[in-house]
């Protein structure tokens, strides 16, 4: 029990370190060192930490080759059959959850939403909040993904729909302070504010103006934050770095030049 002991201690520190890996980008490294982990585990018979680093080694393939989802199948489907095997629901649906991304990726719209479906009870239930949030992110861009194939007034409802599932989002990302996911949540927030600006009938047009304006606000105070973070004290002034990051001028320039939305676009 003392040797069982002292490998869950060194898996649990080798997975924080893989974390601060992950958070450096140091994709490759991270990949060797969860392999690894997954093959101490196996022969140990840790098989609930082995569900746990195949979770892992599906989100390091997704966050490190987006264009290329179809590498974390192989881990995914393992973790799958491993979990439900041991009974361990909220590891399955998160696992569920991700392959929800990957066909998301796969531009799978219908096959995403219903793994989505499937999984969210469990997930909201038991799972830890970044997972929540994660799959609630997933659920928003579905949501768009199908607004964009609906006539004008299904499209605004889905517009709605899309906001109220990023809002949720939002919410789990503050609670775990996931600075990066919360970027890409308000980013994604301003461009269903301004196409819902674009499709309303009503004589009040500013309040999706005003709901833009101030969720770009947010994407801009965050990444000054995530730039700050990044650098040394004696760098230059984060402000420098934002041009990219004022999404007020970016929708200005929407307006001006008739530029056709492109829900893929996401600034880096």
């Amino acid at each position: 029990h003392k040797m069982v002991a002292n490998v869950e201690t060194q898996v649990n520190v080798l997975l924080l370190h893989c974390h601060l890996l992950c958070r450096e980008e140091s994709w490759e490294e991270a990949k060797t060192l969860v392999k690894n982990l997954c093959k101490l585990c196996k022969e140990e018979s840790l098989h609930g930490y082995r569900v746990r680093l195949l979770i892992q080694l599906s989100l390091i393939h997704l966050e490190s080759n987006s264009q290329n989802p179809v590498v974390a199948l192989d881990p995914l489907l393992e973790c799958l059959s491993l979990s439900e095997k041991l009974s361990m629901d909220a590891l399955h649906a998160q696992a569920l959850a991700l392959l929800a991304r990957v066909h998301l990726n796969m531009n799978n719209i219908q096959k995403a939403t219903s793994l989505l479906k499937s999984s969210m009870t469990s997930l909201l239930r038991s799972s830890h909040v970044w997972f929540q949030g994660d799959a609630w992110l997933t659920m928003a861009k579905c949501t768009l993904a199908r607004a964009k194939q609906l006539d004008p007034e299904n499209h605004e409802h889905c517009l709605r729909k899309t906001m109220k599932q990023l809002e949720l989002s939002v919410e789990c990302f503050q609670l775990c302070h996931d600075v990066i996911r919360l970027r890409e949540v308000y980013y994604l927030q301003a461009r269903v504010f301004h196409s819902l600006h674009l499709a309303q009938k009503s004589d009040d047009e500013t309040i999706y103006l005003r709901q833009r304006t101030h969720v770009a606000k947010k994407f801009k105070l965050i990444s000054k934050r995530i730039i700050r973070s990044s650098l040394p004290l004696w760098g230059e002034d984060p402000s420098i770095l934002l041009e990219s990051s004022n999404l007020e001028d970016y929708f200005d320039r929407i307006d001006r030049e008739g530029l056709v939305e492109n829900s893929n676009t996401m600034t880096d």
